[in-house]
């Protein structure tokens, strides 16, 4: 299974010495997660902030294993929220609600472009 679309960063969590497996919600697809080599690298790391917009392809064996991303950035959203306290804890706050109460691999077009 192989796919293109853009997304927004939901979470991520280090996994081994260089990867990190990220959480998005795709435009298409809905929530998805996957493994990115390197995540933790000068080069990414900068912009695998939660909540940007990043354009990601997925590559795996089945809808139902986890598969592997290549991510670009689109727009940096979080740094514009960085000043103010309220406004990050807002959209931490969205973030996790996306990530706790939509279902993975479905797609939501209009949550999408309300968030």
């Amino acid at each position: 299974m192989q796919w293109n679309d853009e997304s927004f960063l939901l979470s991520k969590n280090n996994y081994g010495e260089n990867s990190i497996i990220i959480e998005i919600f795709a435009h298409h697809y809905g929530r998805c997660s996957g493994i990115v080599y390197g995540g933790t690298s000068k080069k990414l790391k900068n912009y695998l902030q939660l909540g940007n917009k990043i354009h990601v392809s997925l590559k795996s064996k089945n809808e139902s294993k986890i598969g592997y991303f290549k991510v670009e950035i689109i727009e940096p959203i979080s740094p514009f929220f960085f000043h103010d306290k309220k406004k990050l804890n807002c959209l931490l706050s969205a973030l996790n609600l996306l990530k706790i109460v939509l279902p993975e691999m479905q797609s939501y077009k209009s949550i999408y472009f309300l968030f």
